[in-house]
């Protein structure tokens, strides 16, 4: 089951993370920032971390019929590791896969076919006892990660990836670090800092701080997905500002509390139009993020993560079976499977691309 995937790699660092969600396109940041999209036209790429096996696979998606097809050269040898988090910039040439005891991975995406290319090793990873990275810059030149996280003196570091030096005027103590979407600003225990597109430097933001230490923004921003952390049962709450300078407040009808047991994860959908709640009971529930009503009186037995296009949802099962599902964008409801393809166990779905 995802469940259990989702379990393995994203629950033991959720106190880091905004690892509610265990992917996210950056297809619709990239839009509300502005940029163009560098694929052609109808051209989709889903790519995907397969940790226990050293692995990354790229796939193309057809966005008419939702069949898959290997990108050239997949797989590429990556990083090894249990959970395989990766971090896409924000104009999508460049995909980071974050190695665990041993070094991240830095790729270059060719827009017209989705392949990937090697570019450089980078020598600051995942140690599972005190170190994460935990952000990348849009441009993705700076990776910054929290050392010792599990004591009273975690701090943030941070390096140019290009040649390995450390970023000048970091080493604040910090718990939880969260991205805003377009990977220009960095919330320290909810307080937002601006990153120096030269330096990799922080400073303080004018965009507003966080409410809480944790979550996850929707593409524009203004919209945060929040659950307290570990494995208490806990409802999600959410938080809306006006602009990005506003301040937070919670919306009406929050916090969300899923049927039987409570909420133990949740899946941020691209387009920000709906959240998915995972509780105790191992189901999945869908809500709309305008109105927190729910998108379908019974549960999902598992999520997918949705394409750019709003057709298609993503998932790769437990077992290494990669599935490709109807979506419905209007009514946030999953559907029916329409292709497959083999992939190894404990793999991820981490971005989709292009698609528009």
């Amino acid at each position: 089951m995802k469940a259990r995937s989702l379990l393995i790699a994203c629950l033991s660092a959720s106190f880091l993370l905004s690892c509610g969600s265990p992917s996210n396109s950056r297809s619709n940041d990239q839009q509300a920032s502005g940029q163009s999209n560098p694929f052609p036209a109808g051209s989709e790429f889903v790519y995907i971390s397969a940790p226990a096996a050293a692995q990354v696979y790229g796939f193309h998606i057809d966005t008419s019929s939702g069949a898959l097809t290997p990108v050239p050269g997949s797989p590429i040898a990556g990083p090894i590791g249990i959970r395989g988090r990766m971090f896409l910039s924000t104009d999508q040439r460049a995909l980071i896969s974050v190695g665990e005891g041993e070094p991240s991975i830095k790729y270059s995406i060719n827009t017209s076919d989705g392949s990937l290319t090697r570019v450089q090793a980078i020598s600051f990873s995942d140690n599972l006892s005190d170190f994460a990275v935990v952000a990348i810059d849009a441009g993705a030149q700076f990776m910054y990660a929290i050392d010792q996280y599990k004591t009273a003196d975690a701090h943030l570091l941070g390096v140019r990836i290009s040649d390995g030096s450390s970023i000048s005027g970091l080493g604040m103590n910090v718990q939880h670090v969260v991205s805003n979407p377009d990977q220009h600003t960095l919330y320290l225990d909810g307080k937002a800092f601006d990153i120096d597109s030269n330096t990799g430097a922080l400073s303080p933001s004018t965009i507003s701080d966080l409410p809480t230490n944790t979550g996850q923004l929707t593409s524009d921003g203004l919209t945060l997905v929040h659950q307290d952390e570990g494995f208490s049962e806990t409802p999600a709450h959410i938080y809306h500002r006006s602009s990005i300078t506003s301040p937070f407040s919670e919306v009406p009808g929050s916090p969300i509390k899923t049927p039987g047991s409570e909420t133990f994860g949740w899946y941020l959908e691209p387009s920000g139009k709906f959240v998915y709640l995972w509780n105790f009971d191992m189901q999945w529930y869908g809500y709309r993020l305008d109105t927190l009503q729910p998108v379908n009186t019974d549960p999902f037995p598992d999520f997918a993560v949705v394409d750019n296009t709003g057709k298609f949802g993503v998932q790769t099962e437990f077992d290494g079976t990669l599935l490709v599902q109807h979506f419905d964008s209007t009514t946030g409801v999953f559907g029916s499977t329409i292709s497959s393809y083999s992939v190894p166990p404990l793999s991820n779905v981490r971005f989709i691309v292009g698609g528009n």
